[in-house]
């Protein structure tokens, strides 16, 4: 027993050694060999994807990219396998219909349901289908008809709000103000009333708690031989 005991760690030891080694391996590979080498950012993110993790968990990720962005350039890698773009023709060209760039799979796991809608859908030729039924109604033309003067309303309200804000404080959080107007814009689309966060101010936790439950306990499937 005792002569087996000396087999036992040198066995494990040379197993934690080769994890580690073809950790190592596979991130060297990526810092350097991968296609997205050449572009700028610091030297951590083409090893590791934890730096970023951590500001998202502080809450953080969006004033840490956009310091990337000012230090960088408009293109910036910021994990090993992603990349952050500031670029209007660059963002134009990635999100065209048809622009060949297809999304990951971190689509698939916003909602929990094996059923996929419209923005998480992975699958160039699923979407398009689905894409075609709500082309009319979405269209920009059927969008002002029915919606511009609602619209234009919520813009107003939100410049106002900023004003307002900013004649009582001498500043004012324009970001919360655009992303409170833009919810609300959002569930008037979608559910024909809105949520009323400009007027309050405020996200609404309660609204978005029923939002959230009802997105993941109620959800229907348009059946297969009807989309053409």
């Amino acid at each position: 027993m005792l002569q087996v005991l000396p087999l036992v760690r040198l066995s494990v030891t040379a197993i934690v050694l080769f994890v580690i080694c073809q950790w190592l391996l596979k991130s060297l590979h990526r810092a350097y060999r991968s296609p997205l080498a050449q572009i700028p950012g610091p030297w951590y993110a083409s090893l590791t994807h934890l730096w970023l993790k951590y500001h998202v968990v502080i809450g953080r990720r969006l004033h840490y990219i956009h310091a990337m962005h000012h230090r960088y350039g408009d293109v910036v890698r910021i994990a090993p396998n992603e990349v952050a773009i500031a670029d209007i023709a660059g963002f134009k060209q990635i999100h065209a219909i048809g622009g060949g760039f297809l999304k990951s799979d971190w689509y698939e796991k916003l909602i929990d349901s094996p059923i996929l809608g419209i923005f998480s859908m992975t699958d160039p030729k699923a979407h398009a289908a689905r894409r075609r039924l709500l082309a009319r109604p979405f269209s920009k033309s059927a969008l002002r008809e029915a919606w511009e003067p609602q619209v234009r309303r919520k813009a107003e309200l939100a410049v106002g709000k900023i004003f307002e804000e900013a004649a009582a404080a001498a500043s004012s959080d324009v970001l919360k103000w655009w992303t409170l107007m833009a919810t609300d814009v959002a569930t008037m689309l979608m559910f024909g009333e809105d949520f009323g966060m400009l007027e309050i101010g405020k996200v609404s936790r309660s609204r978005c708690q029923d939002l959230v439950a009802a997105g993941t306990t109620n959800s229907c499937r348009l059946p297969e031989n009807r989309v053409h």
